[in-house]
């Protein structure tokens, strides 16, 4: 689930490095009927993350846990996420 979300809602892993990784394992999760459900789950619990890093550091990572309290609202790919510790 972590690798759909880094194609479906970051936008971090390419279209080419998505079709490797669905040939590999010979499934792309993205056409389960579940996939929306774990997705959303997903997308909260990383969420959820930066706004507990940002609670302790905000100068550093309140904007970012702004910006996916945002994206909640949004469409996908979220633009602008990075990476918080």
């Amino acid at each position: 689930m972590s690798t759909a979300v880094s194609r479906v809602t970051t936008g971090w892993l390419h279209a080419d490095e998505w079709t490797a990784y669905n040939d590999a394992y010979s499934l792309d999760v993205t056409t389960w009927d579940g996939f929306a459900v774990l997705r959303d789950i997903r997308e909260l619990r990383m969420t959820s993350m930066a706004c507990q890093v940002a609670a302790t550091d905000p100068d550093r990572h309140g904007e970012q846990a702004a910006r996916r309290l945002a994206c909640l609202r949004g469409t996908r790919p979220w633009q602008g996420w990075w990476a918080v510790p």
